[in-house]
């Protein structure tokens, strides 16, 4: 999908957008990620970065149709995000934080994870990477 009125490109970013489309091909939904987390806001982060600026890498998502959200895991910002799909908000976000202002559940429960699915009990199953690059064990 074409987002050419975006005013910032970067190397340094890898912004995600999330499509649904239906059987004939038609856009339905749509989610862009860099309408929540706008470039300035990712630039000297609390989160330790190469350039200076956190690239989220956003990696998986699950949907909860029952609860009409999307749950979206960023692996290098250790952020997972609840989506409310009807108004497009993120109505929760658990994981680090990237601003000491941000509104976010803080939990050290998982980092740099991958592969979030949702179970049928709406508990949370992860792949936790965990530190990695310290020495810890996935």
């Amino acid at each position: 999908m074409n987002f050419s009125n975006d005013t910032v490109t970067s190397d340094a970013v890898d912004f995600c957008n999330i499509i649904e489309f239906d059987t004939t091909g038609k856009i339905v939904w749509s989610w862009r990620m860099k309408d929540y987390f706008p470039y300035e806001y990712l630039i000297n982060s609390k989160i330790p970065t190469r350039k200076g600026i956190a690239d989220p890498h956003a990696n998986s998502f699950t949907i909860d149709e029952k609860n009409n959200v999307i749950y979206l895991s960023f692996r290098d910002i250790s952020r997972i995000i609840k989506i409310d799909k009807k108004t497009k908000k993120i109505i929760a976000s658990y994981g680090a934080k990237l601003k000491d202002e941000d509104d976010v559940i803080e939990t050290d429960l998982f980092r740099l994870q991958y592969d979030i699915q949702l179970l049928e009990n709406n508990d949370m199953l992860i792949f936790n990477n965990n530190y990695i690059d310290n020495g810890k064990t996935s």
